[in-house]
C-alpha cells in the first residue's frame, strides 16, 4: 500500500472511530436526537473505507487489522445499544398505524364505524 493511500486510510478508520464514539456516548446518555446527525456523519466516512476491497490480500498491516476489529467490536456494542431503542419505537409506530383510521382528516374522530364531528364553536 503506498503510503498516501495508508494515511488516507487511517484517517477514514480515525474518523469511523471517532463517530462510532461518539454514538456510543450518544446512546448511553439518551441523547437520541443526536442519533440522525451521527448515522449522516457516518454514511459520509463510509467511501473512505472503500480502498479497504480494493487492496491486495495481505496488504494491510497488524495494526490496521486491529483498527478494523475494534471498530466492528465498537459497532456492534452500538448496534447491542440501540436494539431496545429500537423495538420500542417499531412497537409505537405499530400501534400508530393500526389506530390510524380513529381521526378523520376534516378532525372529526371515528369510533365504532361511526364518524363524530367536533364543533370547535360550541
Amino acid at each position: 500500500m503506498s503510503a498516501p493511500a495508508g494515511l488516507a486510510l487511517r484517517s477514514a478508520l480515525d474518523e469511523l472511530k471517532r463517530l462510532l464514539e461518539l454514538e456510543q456516548q450518544a446512546l448511553m446518555s439518551g441523547q437520541t436526537e443526536r442519533l440522525p446527525g451521527i448515522a449522516a456523519a457516518k454514511q459520509q466516512a463510509l467511501p473512505g473505507l472503500a480502498a479497504l476491497h480494493r487492496l491486495p490480500p495481505g496488504a494491510l498491516t497488524p495494526e490496521i487489522r486491529q483498527q478494523i476489529r475494534e471498530l466492528q467490536r465498537r459497532n456492534a456494542l452500538n448496534g447491542k445499544l440501540l436494539a431496545p431503542r429500537l423495538s420500542i419505537t417499531r412497537r409505537a409506530i405499530s400501534v400508530l398505524g393500526a389506530d390510524r383510521s380513529t381521526y378523520t382528516q376534516d378532525a372529526g374522530t371515528r369510533l365504532g364505524g361511526r364518524v363524530r364531528r367536533v364543533d370547535a364553536t360550541a
